[in-house]
């Protein structure tokens, strides 16, 4: 808007500067240029109008501006064709010294004015309030960035509170283990744990002695293969106690006369019982003791 006032301005400057020319000079050839210069400041000054036809601040300025233009050039045309006349020079001279120093278009050079300090006021505002809108953006975005360091930091802390809680809760598990190993190996009674499957995970010392297997052989072998046990009169296989307790989560104690055979073949009439073992209420393995 403002560079199409500006050259509505310029247009209207040329046309008097081709004007004056003509009148210095009186050449015929001069005229063509201010007639030109006529044409080019009613074109854009029909573009002005078109393009505030909808602004309310501008339009009543752009309509005396029109109305000015057309008073402006009907005015130079009748000086254009005074200098045409016999003695023309001395009656321009004549007009102007009555006239006096204003212009034909002073009036349209100060509405064009006028116009042009209220896109330059517009302007400034809106330069404000980008400036505005740029300070805020950056306020809340270093606001936002702090926020999301916070809540960072904080999941971080939680995070290193739940692995170091989850540290003590393994280490804990770990010493437990470690002291209920102890126990179990420490114990006269031969003792051997199984998994849910009835994987053997645990044979003790006299568990070791009387099986025949070491710790190490016996560890994931199905428990019927570790822990051997026939009637001791059919030579029948006995069903195993573990396997019992684990699929009905109770204690179980053993029909008499049944032997255990050993991985050397030595053969050991026994006693035994089994019982499930139980974590979070769901059975997790068996264990089976031989007095």
């Amino acid at each position: 808007m403002v560079d199409l006032i500006h050259t509505v301005q310029f247009d209207t400057v040329r046309l008097q500067a081709d004007l004056r020319v003509y009148l210095v000079t009186g050449f015929p050839d001069t005229i063509k240029p201010y007639e030109a210069s006529a044409a080019r400041l009613r074109a854009d000054a029909a573009k002005l109008a078109e393009k505030t036809a909808d602004d309310s601040e501008h339009r009543p300025l752009v309509v005396t501006s029109l109305s000015e233009i057309e008073t402006g050039i009907a005015g130079f045309d009748g000086v254009v064709k005074l200098r045409g006349a016999p003695d023309g020079h001395a009656a321009v001279v004549a007009l102007s010294q009555n006239r006096g120093p204003r212009s034909f278009v002073d009036p349209l050079l100060e509405t064009l004015g006028k116009m042009d300090n209220i896109e330059r006021e517009r302007l400034a505002k809106r330069e404000e309030a980008a400036q505005e809108a740029f300070h805020s953006a950056v306020f809340y975005g270093i606001a936002a960035a702090v926020v999301g360091l916070i809540v960072v930091t904080l999941f971080a802390i939680s995070l290193f509170r739940g692995i170091r809680t989850r540290a003590r809760d393994a280490d804990l598990l770990a010493e437990q283990h470690v002291l209920l190993s102890a126990t179990l190996t420490s114990i006269g009674d031969a003792v051997i744990a199984t998994d849910a499957t009835g994987k053997v995970t645990f044979l003790n010392p006299v568990a070791e002695k009387l099986t025949g297997w070491s710790q190490g052989e016996a560890r994931d072998q199905l428990l019927a293969q570790v822990f051997n046990i026939v009637n001791e009169s059919t030579r029948a296989p006995v069903e195993n106690p573990a396997f019992r307790a684990l699929k009905e989560g109770v204690i179980v104690g053993l029909a008499n006369h049944t032997i255990l055979i050993s991985k050397d073949g030595v053969e050991r009439p026994i006693d035994d019982s089994a019982a499930p073992i139980s974590s979070g209420g769901v059975v997790s393995g068996g264990g089976t003791r031989l007095p």
